[in-house]
């Protein structure tokens, strides 16, 4: 199959192209530039399916209030010239990447979140930009009079080799990282991290979120018969204090957190359902040890010493 990929020099990109050649499939990078369509962009190419994975995004304290209007605008232009891109190219199959971030935060208190509850309620104030920009695709996906039926596949937490460590780009699994290993380098005892460390989160390995793409790629009829949002990453919840520990043992570093306290907390509670995934047998089965494993070669070079 030829898989046109808008996204594909990122942190998630990078990993799927070594899936997608992996698999077998031909790959057409995207030139693609926000607020551009490019109308040379396939050349004589004709994809089968194109996929989204570009995104404006970061850490909380990036993709929260202090950034909103660049977050949501970005993200939601990203989304529309996504779909567009592909009905007027006619590609009969497009997947775009949405995030956990867009369920409301309410249910999620209550929930697992399944795929029918997405848009029944508001995000969670520190992620509302980011979510309201990926939400903005929604609506398309779900057109089943459209000549086509798209897909939004929703990811959690990812983090891996290649994976920003540095504020304010970096997620919370990257981020820890970056801070225990600036900690090693430099002898300090204590570490500054947000919040108070209990909110449960979802942490997938970037190489299973990367084959589980391919998956819904490769059974991209089966879904979209039934679907047009399905969640997809490691099912088992860990606390932001259990991650922080298990990086710490991981790595070697015998110093302590300290925390800022539920102020800065975030979502407390984030936890997605995999049933309907698990039905087309995707799975991200790694876990956080053997995730960190995998990615420490990578995440321990280059370490800053300040």
């Amino acid at each position: 199959m030829k898989v046109a990929v808008i996204g594909a020099n990122g942190f998630l990109g990078k990993h799927l192209v070594e899936a997608l050649t992996e698999a077998g499939h031909i790959l057409i990078p995207v030139k693609y530039r926000l607020g551009v369509m490019m109308f040379d962009t396939y050349y004589d190419e004709n994809p089968d399916c194109l996929i989204n994975l570009a995104a404006e995004t970061g850490g909380f304290k990036f993709s929260g209030l202090d950034n909103a209007d660049i977050v949501y605008l970005r993200n939601a232009q990203i989304q529309l010239e996504g779909v567009a891109l592909a009905r007027r190219d006619g590609i009969p199959k497009y997947i775009t990447i949405l995030s956990s971030c867009c369920y409301p935060h309410l249910m999620s208190e209550k929930y697992n979140l399944v795929e029918e509850m997405i848009m029944q309620g508001t995000p969670h104030p520190t992620v509302a930009p980011i979510a309201y920009g990926k939400r903005v695709a929604i609506p398309l996906l779900n057109n089943r009079h459209a000549k086509h039926k798209y897909l939004g596949l929703v990811l959690n937490t990812l983090y891996g080799p290649r994976d920003y460590t540095e504020e304010p780009k970096a997620k919370f699994v990257g981020a820890i990282v970056g801070k225990v290993k600036k900690a090693i380098a430099n002898g300090y005892k204590e570490i500054p991290l947000y919040g108070c460390g209990s909110p449960l989160r979802q942490c997938t390995y970037v190489g299973d979120a990367a084959k589980a793409i391919v998956q819904a790629i490769e059974m991209y009829d089966s879904i979209v018969d039934s679907y047009s949002i399905l969640n997809i990453g490691h099912e088992n919840p860990y606390s932001i204090k259990q991650v922080a520990n298990t990086i710490a043992q991981f790595y070697g570093y015998h110093g302590q957190f300290t925390w800022s306290g539920s102020k800065d907390n975030g979502q407390y509670r984030k936890i997605m359902s995999m049933e309907k995934a698990k039905s087309f047998d995707i799975n991200c089965p790694t876990t956080l040890e053997e995730g960190l494993y995998k990615s420490c070669g990578y995440l321990l070079r280059d370490v800053p010493v300040i």
